[in-house]
C-alpha cells in the first residue's frame, strides 16, 4: 500500500494525508504508517465521530486486539496512532495522545532458521507452480524471481517492489536500486538463473509496457505491496 496510491476517506482524512507527506519529506519511509493509517481511516469513518479531534474512546476502540492478531502488530499500531495524535494536537490542542507504554509489547522475537532443505523445497514448490497453474501464471513468475532476489541478493522488499523496468540491465546482469538506504543508488550483480528468469518475464508479461513501469505490478498497473508478498 502506498502513499501515491492509497485515497483516505474518513473524517480525518486531509490530515492522515498531510501528516505522511511531512514524514516523507523528513526521510521516512513511509509504507507502514500508509498501512495503519488506512486502517483507521477506514475505522474512523464508520465510527459515530462527534467531534473534529481524535478522542481517547476513538483510539481506544480502534487499538482493541483483533481476533488472531499478535500483541507486536497492536503495539505498531499504537505507535503509528500516537505519533498522529501528536501531530494533530499541534494544531487543535484536544487531540488525545496515547501515554507511553501502552499497548507495549515486551515479547522477544525468535527467528526461525530454515534449513537448506527446507529451502530447496520452497523454491521447488515456486517453481512447480508457475507450470502447473495457468490461471495464476503472472503471480507464481513474479513470485519465482522476487523470492530468489530476497534471498540470493540480499534485497529488501521495498527495494524488489519498486524495481522499474529501466534499472534492469540484462546485458550487464545488474538491478539498478535508486534511492536505497540513506538515500543512496546501488547496483545489484544477478546470476545466470535470476537473469533469464526476469528476461522470461518481461518478455512474457511486459510486452506493451513502457520503460518506467514496475517490474511487477497488478492489474491496476499498481506495483506489488510488500503485505501482498507477506501473505
Amino acid at each position: 500500500m502506498r502513499t501515491e496510491t492509497t485515497t483516505f476517506t474518513g473524517p480525518f482524512a486531509k490530515s492522515i494525508q498531510k501528516y505522511l507527506e511531512e514524514k516523507q519529506i523528513m526521510g521516512n519511509k513511509i509504507e507502514s504508517y500508509v498501512y495503519h493509517l488506512k486502517s483507521f481511516d477506514t475505522f474512523s469513518n464508520e465510527y459515530d465521530i462527534q467531534f473534529d479531534f481524535l478522542t481517547k474512546d476513538l483510539i481506544n476502540d480502534w487499538l482493541r486486539l483483533h481476533p488472531n492478531e499478535k500483541k507486536s502488530n497492536q503495539a505498531t499500531r499504537a505507535n503509528t496512532i500516537r505519533g498522529f495524535c501528536k501531530y494533530m494536537n499541534l494544531f487543535d490542542k484536544k487531540s488525545y495522545i496515547l501515554p507511553d507504554g501502552i499497548y507495549s509489547c515486551n515479547t522477544k522475537y525468535n527467528a526461525y532458521i530454515y534449513s537448506e532443505k527446507e529451502i530447496c523445497t520452497f523454491f521447488k514448490q515456486l517453481d512447480y507452480l508457475s507450470k502447473n497453474q495457468p490461471n495464476k501464471q503472472r503471480k507464481n513468475f513474479s513470485n519465482q524471481i522476487i523470492f530468489r532476489l530476497l534471498y540470493m541478493c540480499g534485497m529488501r522488499i521495498s527495494e524488489v517492489l519498486n524495481i522499474r523496468l529501466c534499472d534492469f540491465n540484462q546485458e550487464e546482469k545488474i538491478i539498478v536500486i535508486k534511492h536505497a538506504k540513506k538515500d543512496k543508488d546501488r547496483i545489484i550483480p544477478i546470476n545466470n538463473e535470476i537473469n533469464n528468469l526476469i528476461v522470461n518475464y518481461i518478455n512474457t508479461f511486459h510486452i506493451f509496457s513502457d520503460s518506467n513501469d514496475y517490474l511487477f505490478k497488478n492489474k491496476n498497473n499498481s506495483p506489488y505491496t510488500r503485505f501482498t508478498i507477506y501473505e
